[in-house]
């Protein structure tokens, strides 16, 4: 008997433990959620491994947010009821096992809707996995696996049925006053803890209430601004839908940081529009090797990068080249001299392959074709990202994105 004792209460301290690492991994999110939706955040995150398997993809999508209410916010919230209601509700406990079937109807519901999440939404519609939601979804599977485990040691058939059901009835008696007010207060405090979260994460500022003014007043100037005709060639790198209603274009450098802010956010905004969006790329580098318009060279290798990069649309493999010089490229790798940018390159381009492009002028015709595009622009600056032909002058997100699609759409 207090050998079935010791591994009931070892399991009970799984159960706790997994739902406490479900709790964590949820508030992570959440911050990672608020970081990347509102612009803090403006690189990949560590638990980002390409398209397939991007965090940063899935947990700023249209799909992340219930009515104004992150997900990973709900889900902090249910981890936190399943470990409190554990800790209240310990073996031997009056209440102990009806606890337990409660948590158990919980979790199966939960498991449903995270299949829903991992099949429909992630691989479905954004083709994309969260690995963090994934563990979340695995912690939630190990709850309710160490709950089944622990019936079949007290109850050697008809488990499932015990740990659903019971084999007593269901009452409320011997439930506590007490630990149902602590159980109810630290769910509220709880709750008053999370929405707080995203207000710690991004302390409202005078600066972001200017943002956010001047994000409103372009909006509602949208249909008054200039429009240009901005054409759009079959050499030029795209990611979406080509008979998109909404075309961005951005003229871009490689070497640019405020270039990698704005692939960091199109690749992380663009999926949760579907065939809404078509993003075309233009290079625009700002080095005088290839720009008539820069006096001197303030980006030593952007004209190079370009020019690969118009190798690499030939050989279709433009989408993986781009998102390998933004991504995983660093300031001390452009420092490092051009050898250095090889190595990193190697899986896209062989030695070979880089003299070759680099020796053939026709990769840099297509560059200075941009360029001389971007000139009858009067473009100052990069990234310019014009939508339907108009120049956006303040900071995308998905809201504003949002907005943009939708006014397009009213045409």
């Amino acid at each position: 008997m207090k050998q079935l004792d010791a591994q009931i209460r070892k399991l009970y301290f799984f159960q706790l433990g997994s739902a406490f690492i479900g709790m964590l991994l949820s508030i992570y999110l959440l911050v990672h959620h608020t970081r990347v939706k509102n612009g803090i955040q403006d690189t990949s995150s560590f638990c980002s491994f390409g398209r397939l398997a991007d965090c940063d993809i899935v947990n700023v999508s249209r799909f992340s947010e219930v009515a104004g209410v992150p997900l990973a916010s709900i889900g902090a919230m249910y981890f936190f009821t399943l470990f409190i209601g554990g800790l209240l509700s310990p073996p031997k406990s009056n209440h102990f096992y009806l606890s337990n079937r409660l948590m158990a109807w919980f979790t199966t519901v939960a498991l449903g809707i995270d299949l829903v999440l991992l099949v429909g939404i992630q691989l479905i519609s954004l083709r994309s996995l969260c690995l963090l939601c994934c563990l979340t979804y695995v912690a939630n599977l190990g709850h309710l696996w160490l709950n089944y485990k622990r019936n079949q040691l007290e109850f050697k058939t008809n488990s499932i049925q015990n740990l659903f059901w019971g084999n007593q009835p269901w009452s409320i008696k011997g439930l506590s006053a007490i630990r149902l007010t602590v159980f109810l207060t630290s769910v509220v405090v709880f709750a008053g803890c999370l929405t707080l979260i995203p207000h710690w994460t991004t302390p409202e500022s005078d600066q972001q209430k200017q943002k956010d003014a001047s994000v409103s007043e372009f909006l509602s100037n949208w249909k008054t601004l200039p429009q240009y005709d901005i054409p759009i060639e079959k050499e030029d790198g795209v990611f979406g839908n080509p008979n998109a209603q909404v075309k961005i274009v951005v003229f871009s450098d490689f070497q640019c940081p405020f270039c990698r802010t704005a692939a960091f956010t199109f690749h992380t905004l663009l999926p949760s529009f579907n065939n809404k969006v078509l993003l075309v790329f233009k290079n625009f580098p700002l080095d005088s090797a290839c720009n008539p318009a820069v006096p001197h060279s303030l980006h030593a290798h952007a004209c190079t990068l370009a020019r690969l990069g118009n190798c690499a649309q030939q050989k279709g493999k433009f989408a993986k080249y781009h998102d390998t010089v933004f991504s995983d490229f660093e300031e001390n790798d452009f420092s490092g001299g051009f050898d250095n940018l090889k190595k990193k390159l190697a899986p896209i381009f062989s030695e070979s392959d880089i003299d070759q492009c680099l020796n053939n002028p026709t990769s840099l015709e297509k560059i200075k074709k941009d360029i001389d595009l971007g000139l009858t622009l009067d473009l100052k600056g990069t990234p310019a990202i014009y939508i339907n032909g108009r120049l956006i002058t303040v900071p995308l997100d998905f809201e504003s994105l949002g907005r943009i699609v939708q006014l397009e759409e009213q045409k």
